[in-house]
C-alpha cells in the first residue's frame, strides 16, 4: 500500500466527470450526484449550482465537505472546505453549454459555484497492473483461504 505518496488533485480526479458532494445540516449528512465543473490548481475543485439550492444553505452553514468519485476500478474520497461564490467572471469562464439544462435562464440568472478546497483524501486505484496486482493477490487469499491483503492493489492518502 503505498501511503502519503506526492499526488495532486487533477491526478486523484483523473477519469472522473461526477461526484457525490456530501455536505451537513441539522446532524444528518445529504450526499447529491454533481458534475465535476472544474479542477483548479492543487487543491480545488468546482462546481455548478442554483443559488437558491438546499446545498447553498448547508455549506453557508456548515463549510465541511466530503466528495466522493466512483469509477468501475477506481474509487476516492477527499475532505474539505467548500464555499459558495457568485462571480460572473468566473461562471462565464467556465460556462459549457451542458449548463444550458441546469439553467436555462442564462449564466447570469440563479448560478452559483461551489469551491472546494480539499484538505486530505484518499485513492483506491485498480486499474492496469494495480488491477492486476489486485486480482492476483485476492486468487492467492481465496485459494488459501485467508483475505485479501491491505497491500493489494494501489491504495494512497494523499494531504492537499
Amino acid at each position: 500500500m503505498d501511503k502519503n505518496q506526492p499526488t495532486d488533485l487533477e491526478t486523484l480526479t483523473d477519469g472522473f466527470a461526477n461526484a457525490m458532494l456530501v455536505t451537513h445540516h441539522d446532524d444528518h449528512h445529504h450526499a447529491r450526484p454533481m458534475h465535476l465543473a472544474q479542477v483548479d490548481g492543487p487543491d480545488t475543485l468546482w462546481f455548478a449550482t442554483a443559488l437558491d439550492s438546499d446545498k447553498v444553505d448547508q455549506i453557508r452553514e456548515d463549510s465541511a465537505v466530503c466528495v466522493t468519485f466512483q469509477g468501475k476500478a477506481k474509487f476516492a474520497s477527499l475532505t474539505g472546505t467548500a464555499s459558495v461564490v457568485v462571480d460572473a467572471d468566473k461562471i462565464d469562464a467556465m460556462w459549457t453549454k451542458s449548463w444550458d439544462a441546469w439553467f436555462p435562464d442564462g449564466k447570469q440568472s440563479n448560478v452559483a459555484l461551489i469551491k472546494v478546497e480539499a484538505e486530505q483524501g484518499e485513492v483506491w486505484d485498480l486499474t492496469g497492473r494495480h488491477g492486476v496486482d489486485f486480482l492476483v493477490k485476492a486468487g492467492k487469499a481465496l485459494w488459501n483461504g485467508s483475505s485479501i491483503p491491505s497491500d493489494a492493489g494501489k491504495h494512497e492518502q494523499v494531504q492537499f
